[in-house]
């Protein structure tokens, strides 16, 4: 029985800590963000993946370095690549 009443007042003291951290936080106002959504439009989702695909691209050019033949037959896969994407 004791144990119920540690653990009830252990999630208690939880619960507390984190109400006083989201009140804390929207008085200070961390909640408003209004620079954030309007600019958000302005990129495209597309965009950020031919970013992470284009690092995942230099890291390999990158550890094929090495091997010539294999450098130049994955410059000839990008450069057709590139031509397709318009």
């Amino acid at each position: 029985m004791s144990a119920i009443f540690v653990l009830l007042i252990a999630s208690m003291s939880v619960s507390l800590v984190f109400l006083f951290a989201f009140i804390w936080s929207v008085r200070h106002r961390q909640f408003e963000d209004d620079f954030s959504p309007p600019v958000r439009i302005l990129f495209d989702d597309g965009t950020m993946a031919a970013r992470k695909e284009e690092e995942h691209h230099s890291s390999l050019q990158n550890k094929n370095a090495a091997d010539p033949d294999r450098v130049e037959a994955y410059s000839e896969h990008l450069n057709k690549k590139n031509t397709y994407a318009g």
